[in-house]
């Protein structure tokens, strides 16, 4: 019972250039990625080093990975990394959080 309706001519129209767009655009365009898509973290965090990234958390009175990444231009995943270095140097402490996603604090000196 029923099935689908009739498509208007301008829907129909706008399909069919889609699919023409769609056709060209695959077999002439190919993606080009970005160089930092294909560093590695290692080569990512050889740009940071602990002071660096201690001087950029100096002032803040908590630190989680997406405040690290934003201050300092890396990705998430490295921000994480890094501070989990600096959470075993003893430079950080966790205070709170879950499921990896914790919320360090600097220990006091």
């Amino acid at each position: 019972m029923g099935g689908n309706k009739k498509k208007t001519m301008a829907s129909m129209e706008k399909e069919q250039a889609r699919e023409e767009i769609r056709k060209l655009g695959a077999s002439e365009k190919k993606k080009e990625r970005p160089e930092d898509r294909n560093k590695s973290k290692s080569e990512f965090m050889m740009t940071l080093n602990d002071s660096e990234v201690m001087r950029v958390i100096k002032g803040m009175q908590f630190i989680t990975p997406y405040q690290l990444s934003k201050a300092t231009g890396v990705k998430m995943s490295v921000a994480r990394v890094l501070l989990e270095q600096l959470r075993k140097k003893n430079l950080l402490e966790t205070s709170g959080g879950y499921s990896g996603r914790y919320i360090y604090v600097q220990k006091a000196a």
